[in-house]
């Protein structure tokens, strides 16, 4: 089972990148990231996709919403 998220780029702020869950639906991760978690992000993007759904937001799940970037604006 997935879960149905609805998410739009239009609410992420041009210069920010996506939180870590919305990224792989967004964006690939860097090719030479050096950070210590960049190996953890790699295996995330490609399972990601078994995991969750970008969906419109009549048919996402309504139990989570997830902001597009981290922290409080």
């Amino acid at each position: 089972m997935k879960l149905k998220i609805f998410s739009d780029l239009q609410y992420l702020p041009k210069a920010l990148r996506p939180v870590t869950i919305l990224q792989p639906f967004w964006s690939s991760p860097a090719e030479h990231d050096v950070a210590p978690w960049s190996k953890s992000i790699v295996h995330y993007a490609k399972i990601s996709h078994y995991l969750f759904e970008i969906t419109s937001l009549e048919k996402a799940d309504t139990d989570y919403l997830l902001m597009q970037i981290n922290g409080i604006c």
